[in-house]
């Protein structure tokens, strides 16, 4: 079973509302190309155009499958989409931080917007 597919049962099973979700592994400061520990998630920018809820699932630790998860509001990246990275029109390219003190700090886009207020435990 995959990463993502692990993900996605386990949001399924705390009945998360309906939108479109992400996945990320945690990357350890060997793997990051920040040296820091980090999450990093590529939304679709059809997803927040279409206004779906953003569910970004993490993994709390390397290869340790279980998660933390993130509810977003399409608005909220609307209302900041020059915050952030982006490839393209196509995909907003986020690397949040893992690293305590900026945990889930976007550590990519020019706004280094936080995502913190987000987590739903």
């Amino acid at each position: 079973m995959t990463l993502r597919s692990e993900a996605i049962r386990w949001l399924a099973a705390r009945k998360a509302g309906p939108g479109h979700i992400v996945t990320s592994k945690r990357y350890s400061p060997d793997e990051s190309w920040t040296k820091s520990k980090a999450w990093w998630v590529q939304v679709p920018a059809s997803a927040v155009r279409a206004g779906k809820t953003i569910h970004i699932v993490r993994e709390a630790e390397p290869s340790s499958h279980r998660f933390r998860h993130l509810e977003v509001s399409a608005a909220f990246f609307q209302e900041r989409l020059d915050d952030f990275a982006t490839i393209g029109d196509d995909k907003i390219n986020l690397f949040l931080s893992a690293d305590e003190g900026l945990e889930f700090e976007d550590q990519r886009g020019p706004g280094r917007v936080s995502f913190a207020c987000f987590e739903r435990k």
